[in-house]
């Protein structure tokens, strides 16, 4: 059983942590629910490498003189059940980029494994399995180039919902899969690409995000807070206590809970101070 103190110090914190959450929220009367998982500042709650990805008039821009492996800039959450929207623009159409979703860090390299909402030439909307399957697991139609805009911005909405994947490019539903793999994990970081090769620029902006209710894994990497919470409440509070300034090691994970009410703390020490 947990003191009154652990119980009190854990609320505080994640109350301070939802105080010191100043990630914009996007208007409720235009998107309810979702939330930007970009600050059009810098790069907190995102970690990759420096000198590929920067902030440029409010967009994450992957800006590369060509390189020799694919490289990501990354979220420092993993999310599980969500609708993800954000806009793209690839310089001059060129080069290939994506939206790695449900993924995982490969350790000791710099590529993913994962689902990608794929972007460039030949693969525009498809659905792509990287560094796992390694091949296109859903086309997207042709009708696509009838509302592409190659070189300008275009709207991407990313849905993961159980099995179901869903991809849409301004607005036409370009993918509609179903995951019959049950080892394949249905949660995961979200992670932005530049890919190999000669030179390309690409930028992206508007990078919102609602959760379509499961439970979130709360807990320190380093430290004894752990617990389960009910999205969507949870999954900004989960945001909010990460990018707080008095915890940098706050990780997340989202997944399926059995069927109990509220949620516990598993175990209660914080090295978050």
């Amino acid at each position: 059983m947990f003191s009154h103190r652990i119980w009190i110090v854990y609320v505080v914190r994640l109350v301070c942590g939802l105080m010191s959450f100043d990630l914009p929220l996007i208007s409720p009367a235009d998107e309810p629910g979702y939330r930007s998982l970009f600050n059009q500042k810098d790069l907190s709650g995102w970690e990759g490498d420096t000198t590929l990805w920067k902030v440029e008039d409010q967009a994450l821009v992957g800006d590369s003189a060509g390189i020799k492996q694919n490289q990501f800039l990354c979220t420092k959450a993993e999310f599980g059940d969500f609708e993800l929207k954000l806009e793209f623009r690839v310089k001059d159409g060129a080069g290939n980029t994506g939206v790695q979703f449900r993924t995982q860090k490969i350790p000791n390299t710099t590529e993913v494994s994962g689902y990608q909402a794929d972007i460039g030439e030949k693969y525009w909307g498809c659905l792509y399995d990287e560094s796992r399957r390694n091949q296109v697991l859903a086309q997207a139609p042709p009708e696509l180039e009838n509302v592409l805009k190659k070189g300008d911005w275009n709207e991407y909405t990313i849905r993961a919902e159980g099995d179901q994947i869903t991809l849409k490019i301004n607005g036409l539903t370009t993918v509609d899969y179903k995951e019959r793999n049950a080892e394949i994990p249905r949660s995961g970081i979200i992670a932005l690409q530049v890919h190999s090769g000669g030179p390309m620029r690409v930028d992206f902006r508007n990078i919102r995000l609602k959760p379509l209710g499961k439970w979130v894994w709360l807990g320190w990497s380093d430290g004894l807070w752990r617990g389960y919470v009910r999205t969507p409440l949870a999954w900004w509070a989960a945001l909010a206590l990460q990018t707080a300034p008095w915890c940098s090691s706050l990780s997340t994970h989202s997944e399926e809970m059995p069927a109990v009410h509220g949620f516990g703390i598993l175990s209660g020490r914080s090295s978050c101070e």
